[in-house]
């Protein structure tokens, strides 16, 4: 009897001990965790015409799904929100006044918890256009067939200076270097101020003919980052020019909207993570320009792998960020316009073809690549006979913009598309202002004089 009554004082305290036990469980405070907050934005910069739209779509939480997470947005970081609490995740907003914007998400679950994100956009005004620009490449080298010039000491009429070149370390192809050839580093960063103090941009490009860059993984990408950004800061430049040629860039796959090869998707992050770090220094945008050679742009009419069309993935991720793009119209083969017909280099066709083309844009194998604005757009020209293959004379070139900016008749076979033109046109580049400076070659500065008879003189717009 005992033992029975033993086992049954057991079974009791263990039933007390279960309930007890449950409802402290039930009493336990439930472990939760913060959301996270991401977004994007479309496009990262724009005028006061633009809708940019924000996408919140990237939210998450731990306990929640992302359809119950609630967001609300400050547009212009003024710590005052313009919406209200929402579970829809994209929203378009207009700026209406030109300036730098941080813009501000926060989310949260459905326990209160939140998270912030901010991101940075540009708005420009729309109605104050852009001034021409004369964009010169300056050779940091001594070259008796085209002479060294101090910098400072260049025609006044190049409001774009763009130093060649910012290349990799010997037995790199990915860790930039820049030093000045003929003056010390003080002295070339004294010329460089001097040339901003009178309202010119000077930019360090990168790569040139004779110089491959590849970032093949995510070390080199992140080395070239910070070289990069080493040299940029060092030097006080303006922006960074992609003159990658050769071997650089390459397609084996993928198309226009969603490339595959791994140094193409490094660069991509690479200039934008540059562009970051300016930005955080300076608080004001780093240039963009680009000067790819003809067959890796229009030459996407004609096939997409290899180099046909390689910097096309480029210059469409960029978009938004470029200032200038002014492809290389010599050193080139013939190429298909938008017409469908093949035009030779160094002819009024050819400057007038290759230029609407990446205006009004074309349709590849990669997919369809969707035009510049004219504003962002610069023909690439040689400034001498001497300087490559290709060289096309004054009266020619004068007569091919004139043409294509709406403002002179037809001087070939080619037909705009746009029968307009396009008045906004940016300018013209040459290789090189060296070149430019010889007295035998057509008279000292006769690309820059030619560019001033075309656009006129106007202050640069940056």
């Amino acid at each position: 009897m005992k033992t029975k009554y033993l086992f049954r004082v057991l079974l009791s305290l263990l039933a007390v001990s279960i309930i007890i036990f449950q409802s402290c469980k039930k009493d336990d405070p439930k472990v939760t965790t913060a959301p996270t907050a991401a977004f994007t934005v479309s496009p990262t910069s724009g005028t006061t015409n633009t809708i940019f739209t924000f996408d919140a779509l990237g939210c998450t939480d731990n306990e929640d799904p992302t359809s119950v997470l609630k967001v609300r947005w400050d547009f212009d970081g003024d710590g005052n929100w313009d919406t209200d609490w929402e579970t829809t995740k994209t929203i378009e907003h207009q700026h209406s006044i030109e300036s730098t914007y941080n813009v501000l998400l926060e989310v949260q679950d459905t326990d209160g918890l939140t998270d912030q994100e901010t991101q940075i956009i540009m708005v420009s005004n729309a109605s104050s256009g852009v001034a021409p620009a004369l964009i010169g490449y300056f050779q940091n080298w001594a070259d008796p067939a085209s002479p060294y010039i101090q910098l400072d000491q260049i025609n006044s009429l190049y409001n774009y200076i763009d130093v060649s070149f910012a290349i990799p370390k010997s037995g790199t192809d990915y860790d930039m270097v820049f030093t000045p050839d003929q003056v010390t580093q003080a002295v070339f960063k004294t010329q460089i101020q001097a040339l901003q103090v009178q309202g010119k941009k000077v930019i360090i490009s990168m790569g040139g003919a004779t110089a491959p860059i590849s970032l093949d993984n995510d070390m080199e990408r992140d080395i070239f980052i910070s070289s990069m950004t080493t040299i940029v800061d060092t030097y006080g430049f303006d922006g960074i020019d992609i003159d990658f040629e050769g071997s650089s860039i390459s397609l084996s796959g993928g198309t226009i909207a969603n490339p595959v090869d791994q140094p193409i998707i490094n660069l991509i992050y690479a200039i934008k993570q540059i562009m970051a770090n300016y930005y955080t220094t300076n608080h004001k945008q780093l240039l963009l320009t680009m000067a790819p050679e003809t067959a890796f742009v229009q030459g996407g009419q004609s096939g997409f792998s290899s180099i046909w069309g390689a910097y096309l993935p480029i210059i469409d991720a960029l978009r938004d960020s470029i200032d200038i793009l002014h492809v290389q119209l010599y050193n080139s083969g013939s190429m298909y316009g938008i017409d469908g017909k093949i035009y030779e280099p160094g002819t009024a066709d050819f400057i007038i073809a290759m230029s609407e083309a990446v205006i009004h844009g074309f349709n590849t194998q990669g997919g369809m690549f969707n035009g510049l604005p004219a504003s962002k757009v610069a023909v690439g020209l040689l400034a001498c006979s001497d300087a490559a293959d290709g060289f096309i004379v004054p009266d020619t070139v004068k007569a091919a913009i004139n043409y294509l900016m709406g403002t002179g008749s037809k001087p070939g076979a080619y037909v705009l598309a746009n029968a307009n033109g396009y008045p906004e046109l940016r300018g013209m580049m040459t290789w090189s202002i060296n070149w430019d400076a010889l007295p035998n070659c057509g008279g000292t500065y006769e690309f820059a004089n030619n560019y001033e008879s075309i656009f006129g003189t106007k202050k640069p717009s940056h």
